[in-house]
């Protein structure tokens, strides 16, 4: 249980061992010779004091003395902490020091090497022992002590001479008196040569064995496992975004952007193990490769988002283009924040690893802290602002969603920001919920980090792939509805509905074969679910163009005939106040605004 830095010179001293042997361990008497002189009421170690106690051998007889010789004393130059924890290594350092004028210390030889003191140990006894002496023996769970070792006094300097030596001991669980005994043998005053066992003592209560808390490996293997898919996910995606890069798709779909975030997304997930390793290096990783490349991606992911809507939002429906490097400078814009806020905190307050006490007293964990409070201040800064763009983000992307946007890509934005609203509200919580717990919560982290990754990526890239393994028609050119080319294309094909809007027949006139409709201050039924068919159609097909699509045949066929059908119908309609009209002397068409209630 007990270790010794230093050279080990054990005593073989065999009157030293028949002296151990004279005292009771129970008593504190010596089995033979008079008894121990009674205990000076002065300041040893053994009612609370600092001084010394010393005891002196004269043919095998030993006695306590009332005070140790001059200018002999004993001090203590590195004890164990107050808090001791067992199980633990602490070094002790401890010196004698004597005057050699008033004391002449006597060499003893140990196999062949002559010492000044050939026997220093630290003993440490259970307080339910009670009096802590240098000749109590060791006892499993009462009593035990180092190796001996040796060693000798210095050269004589102002008066005095003196030796340090280390040990490293090790505590179980208790209060325990620990002793420092060093022996050796002298001549004092009276001329009369003895050994003298000198120790001096400090108390310590040792607590348990510390308890660190910590991601167990099984548990780093399984999430590291769950990465490594998602890691290779990310790089299938990636590789699909550069071998169709020249695609129609992909060029329309900003290519350049769809790499960032795959990339982004990809030193994400490689920076998430980094949080169930305790060392400083990663303590100081972990916000550069996991915080900020998921801001980055969600950045570009909101950039997408205001493309969008710049793009599809414009009144007067001009062809516009945004180009890649605006989207950039959006997502920067926006990651530039946090950068700062870490940066500023690294730069005032370095993190590093370090211990924290949770639970009691004898359980850890590694937190990585830059030790100040001010880390709550640049935590809540980072959650407020992450919250902000999070919360903007859905509000972007939910006007967005309802506009006609190439590839329907508004909408896949849509659930991606979404999922990562949810992720954020249900992880974060529960991530502060289990702080004293670093292995479900470097579960959750990895859970959250690894879906609201791959749930993006998946929504942004697949729907992409998914088009071009389909092979569908585009009508793409440069950025630009190209309407008239495909309408004239599929007008060219032979069949009894291939009418186009220049073709279309002009309506006949309403006469007195047909009904009049008349309107006063509401649209018939029957108007409105002719407009209805009309304004359907006519959005299908101006939904399918606006996303890019190349135009069907039997779409715009329906369309056309839609709306030859709502122009007879309007033909027909006749707004009169008085609610009376004919045939013929009736106006025809609509001269005042009619609002409907039922559009």
């Amino acid at each position: 249980m007990w270790s010794f830095l230093g050279p080990e010179k054990p005593s073989s001293d065999a009157r030293f061992r028949m002296a151990h042997r004279q005292l009771d361990v129970a008593s504190n008497k010596p089995r033979t010779g008079p008894a121990i002189a009674p205990r000076p009421a002065t300041d040893t170690y053994d009612i609370g004091g600092p001084a010394p106690i010393c005891w002196k051998t004269v043919d095998s007889i030993v006695s306590r003395l009332a005070s140790c010789p001059a200018g002999l004393a004993v001090e203590f130059l590195q004890t164990p902490p107050t808090t001791v924890f067992a199980n633990d290594d602490y070094l002790t350092t401890y010196k004698i020091i004597i005057d050699p004028l008033s004391w002449r210390v006597i060499p003893v030889n140990e196999n062949g090497t002559s010492y000044d003191v050939p026997h220093a140990i630290i003993r440490s006894c259970r307080n339910k022992v009670g009096f802590c002496t240098p000749f109590i023996e060791d006892m499993p769970g009462l009593s035990f002590s180092t190796l001996p070792v040796a060693g000798n006094l210095s050269a004589f300097q102002q008066n005095r001479s003196s030796s340090t030596f280390t040990s490293s001991v090790k505590f179980e669980p208790g209060s325990y008196t620990n002793i420092a005994h060093l022996q050796l043998w002298g001549r004092d005053a009276t001329g009369e040569d003895a050994k003298y066992d000198i120790a001096a003592a400090f108390v310590r209560d040792v607590l348990p064995a510390r308890k660190i808390l910590a991601v167990a490996p099984a548990v780093q293997y399984t999430m590291a496992a769950i990465i490594a898919l998602a890691c290779l996910f990310l790089a299938l995606c990636f590789a699909c975004i550069f071998h169709w890069r020249s695609h129609k798709i992909m060029r329309f779909s900003q290519v350049n952007i769809l790499m960032y975030m795959t990339v982004a997304g990809f030193v994400a997930l490689c920076g998430v193990p980094l949080a169930a390793v305790n060392t400083q290096e990663a303590c100081s990783l972990r916000p550069w490769m996991t915080i900020i490349p998921l801001n980055f991606m969600f950045a570009l992911l909101f950039g997408k988002t205001w493309r969008i809507f710049r793009l599809m939002n414009n009144k007067q429906l001009k062809a516009i283009r945004i180009k890649e490097t605006y989207v950039l400078y959006v997502a920067f814009l926006l990651t530039l924040p946090e950068i700062l806020i870490h940066g500023f905190y690294f730069l005032l307050f370095p993190p590093r690893l370090q211990l924290t006490r949770v639970i009691n007293d004898y359980t850890f964990l590694f937190e990585c802290t830059g030790g100040s409070p001010a880390k709550n201040i640049f935590d809540g800064l980072h959650l407020a602002y992450a919250t902000i763009i999070l919360l903007l983000g859905c509000y972007v992307a939910d006007k967005s969603a309802s506009l006609t946007t190439l590839f329907n890509e508004g909408k896949y934005i849509l659930f991606a920001i979404y999922t990562c609203f949810v992720l954020s509200v249900i992880i974060v919580p529960a991530s502060f919920a289990v702080a004293t717990d670093p292995q479900t919560g470097f579960i959750l982290r990895t859970l959250g980090v690894t879906l609201a990754v791959t749930g993006t990526i998946s929504a942004i890239i697949l729907p992409k792939v998914n088009l071009i393994l389909s092979g569908v028609d585009l009508s793409l050119d440069d950025g630009k509805t190209n309407t008239t080319n495909t309408i004239k294309s599929n007008n060219t094909q032979s069949g009894s509905k291939a009418t186009s809007a220049s073709t279309m027949a002009a309506p006949t006139p309403a006469g007195p074969a047909r009904d009049i409709i008349q309107v006063k201050n509401r649209v018939p039924s029957a108007v409105m679910e002719t407009l209805g068919d009309a304004l359907t159609a006519g959005n299908k097909v101006v939904d399918r163009q606006m996303q890019g699509f190349a135009l069907q045949r039997p779409d715009w066929d329906t369309c056309v005939d839609q709306v030859r059908s709502l122009n007879e119908t309007l033909q027909r309609c006749v707004l009169n106040s008085n609610a009376q009209g004919t045939a013929n002397g009736g106006t025809s068409g609509f001269s005042a605004k009619v609002a409907p209630s039922n559009i």
